[in-house]
């Protein structure tokens, strides 16, 4: 049985490089080509900060409105 996938979770896969490179070059305020300069390292880090400090924020939110899926 084949098992549906999210089309969500299938266009994150596709364009997971494009929304890499449109975090960085929204949240650094750099162009593109600023970003495709970057080291690949400092990259990475960026996102890893980038995530984390979303996640925290949504659970910040999720506890201030009494929600608990943690």
């Amino acid at each position: 049985m084949e098992e549906k996938k999210n089309e969500t979770a299938e266009l994150d896969d596709k364009w997971i490089y494009h929304s890499m490179i449109y975090k960085l070059v929204e949240e650094l305020n750099y162009t593109p080509n600023d970003v495709y300069e970057l080291v690949v390292v400092d990259a990475l880090n960026w996102l890893s900060f980038f995530k984390e400090r979303d996640d925290y924020k949504r659970k910040l939110a999720d506890q201030q409105k009494g929600i608990t899926r943690y």
